[in-house]
């Protein structure tokens, strides 16, 4: 039984992840109601040996009605279609009427299963709730972020474009998300669209997921010509205040051949704002003719130490091993050049190796063989000291486009369907799968999302 409510809680994290657009005005409920379940499910596991009851048994039948119940909600939802406004929020409203009703039926069935002895299993959890431990926000960005929301609320015609531009791994698309995600810009622009510009581009395809990030659905695969495409979102923008933000435009041509959809003419009369993030100083400059540049600023020294022993520092360093560690530290910092992902990448390494030997050892390696240091030498060295076991899962994620937000539980099946995983400690294949993605978190060769 608890198999399936957690199949069903599953299903949820995925439907929030994979559909955010699809659950505007109801991603809160969803939210709850995948609390409620996980609730449930750790009381459910605490039953254990007492199911042959037939009281519990009794409690167990009225549990999987109620998982039946909010397992037909998320079918039932995603099965709607693109349908007319008012029809639309009647959908919304019946729909969060339903999830109420299941979350009063979860807490009244977990309160029953409290007054019979049953008591809530704390160490029921999924091995997916430990990769909240290895997110690692990049500190020190409060002033950036400040400043570019501040610019990104002026209604001034001549910020339609707002560039960030700095090297490779400084930390654009970081900053880019934390102003993105900001209460204020959240609730001050009505439409909200990320899109990652992939390689090779296309246009039109940017056009489309621009279209889609701001709900407006049918335009993929439809038959509007380049054209009609560019107008139809360059009226969208024009008439309501939007924010796009383009990661990672990498060419003046790339932005010349995307423009037209935009309304940045400052004669215009537009409040919606481009935000784009590049590593091209040329192109970041020509866009921002009509905009704002902001020039990613490199870590501090107490910054970048900061960000390296939020990391690889373990609680149980001190003493002596604190300050042998903290000066080998300050050593291997020197081959990072200031760039948050770097250090990101190398405290993953470091996070791995517990011993000062072990960090004296890789700051040898370190020395020795990186004759240029850059990124992608970096990136190079964490992909060598992964374990075997380790490489073919992580190769796999070269599968999705860069910046993708994967769901955990498609990529387990992914995995799985690919024959890259061995069971050879009677363990079941997903538990397997979920330790090797918090091995991959604790490294830092995959950002934990949401």
């Amino acid at each position: 039984m608890a198999v399936s409510v957690f199949s069903v809680i599953r299903k949820i994290e995925d439907l929030l992840m994979e559909e955010p657009e699809v659950l505007k005005g109801i991603r809160e409920d969803f939210d709850r109601m995948g609390s409620a379940l996980r609730s449930m499910k750790s009381f459910l596991i605490g039953i254990g040996l007492r199911e042959n009851k037939f009281t519990i048994r009794f409690w167990v039948a009225e549990i999987k009605d109620v998982v039946d119940d909010a397992e037909d909600v998320i079918h039932t939802f995603l099965r709607k279609t693109t349908v007319c406004f008012l029809e639309e929020r009647w959908i919304i409203r019946k729909t969060k009427s339903k999830i109420s009703e299941i979350i009063d039926q979860i807490t009244y069935l977990t309160r029953k299963l409290e007054e019979i002895g049953v008591e809530e299993s704390i160490g029921g959890e999924s091995q997916r709730q430990q990769l909240s431990h290895y997110y690692h926000p990049i500190v020190g960005m409060d002033d950036q972020i400040a400043d570019l929301v501040s610019t990104l609320l002026q209604d001034y015609r001549d910020f339609r474009v707002i560039s960030i531009c700095g090297m490779v791994g400084s930390g654009k698309t970081t900053l880019a998300k934390a102003v993105y995600n900001h209460k204020q810009v959240r609730y001050n622009f009505v439409g909200h669209a990320w899109v990652y510009v992939s390689y090779p581009w296309k246009g039109n395809k940017i056009w489309e997921d621009i279209c889609y990030g701001l709900g407006i659905f049918g335009v993929k695969d439809s038959k509007y010509s380049d054209e009609e495409l560019a107008k139809k979102l360059y009226k969208i923008l024009k008439d309501n205040k939007c924010i796009v933000v383009l990661d990672d435009i990498r060419t003046v041509e790339v932005w010349d051949s995307i423009k037209p959809a935009f309304p940045v003419n400052c004669e215009t009369q537009s409040l919606s704002k481009i935000l784009i993030t590049s590593s091209n100083w040329e192109l970041s400059a020509h866009a921002a003719r009509v905009g704002y540049l902001y020039d990613m600023k490199m870590l501090t020294y107490k910054q970048s130490i900061n960000i390296l022993r939020n990391i690889a520092f373990s609680e149980t360093d001190s003493g002596e091993q604190y300050s042998a560690k903290k000066k080998l530290a300050v050593e291997i910092l020197g081959y990072c050049c200031r760039l948050p992902s770097a250090i990101v990448v190398m405290g993953g390494i470091l996070a791995t190796k517990r011993s000062t030997e072990e960090w004296e050892m890789l700051l040898n390696h370190v020395k020795s063989n990186l004759s240029s240091i850059s990124l992608p030498a970096i990136l190079a060295l964490a992909y060598d000291d992964l374990p075997y076991h380790l490489k073919p899962c992580f190769l796999y994620l070269s599968q999705f486009s860069e910046g993708y937000m994967i769901s955990i539980g498609k990529l387990i099946q992914l995995w799985v369907a690919e024959g890259i995983l061995s069971n050879d400690k009677g363990e079941s294949i997903e538990d397997i799968a979920e330790s090797y993605i918090i091995e991959l978190a604790k490294r830092c060769m995959v950002q934990v999302g949401e």
